[in-house]
């Protein structure tokens, strides 16, 4: 399994996860579940999020678009 980790600031959590959890079926479309989802607890504006990646490819074009 491939594993796709993300680092991401955000202004507004509940905000920002309502947007997140309603790009869910583009995810799953490419192949990314989520694993987990952190959040610093020094900066609670910062995210780490895990993905598992059926393709490394796939999951890099979809960030990078």
């Amino acid at each position: 399994m491939n594993y796709l980790l993300v680092r991401h600031k955000v202004d507004d959590f509940p905000s920002w996860k309502e947007v997140f959890d309603s790009h869910s079926a583009a995810r799953r479309e490419v192949g990314l579940s989520v694993e987990k989802i952190l959040r610093n607890t020094d900066n609670p504006s910062e995210v780490i999020l895990l993905f598992s990646a059926v393709s490394l490819q796939k999951a890099r074009e979809f960030v990078n678009r």
